[in-house]
């Protein structure tokens, strides 16, 4: 079984607005860059 995702779009003003692209997409996972301020711990539930 093979996964397919995308990287975070710094085009997309959020994490949620990444992950709504991605589902709509049918994709698996947004891959999330740890070094953005932006992208913090409390954001990450939003992909649960």
């Amino acid at each position: 079984m093979r996964l397919l995702g995308m990287p975070t779009l710094i085009e997309l003003d959020t994490l949620e607005d990444n992950v709504k692209l991605c589902k709509s997409l049918g994709l698996d996972f947004v891959e999330i860059n740890m070094n953005q301020l932006l992208w913090t711990i409390s954001l990450l539930f939003l992909i649960l």
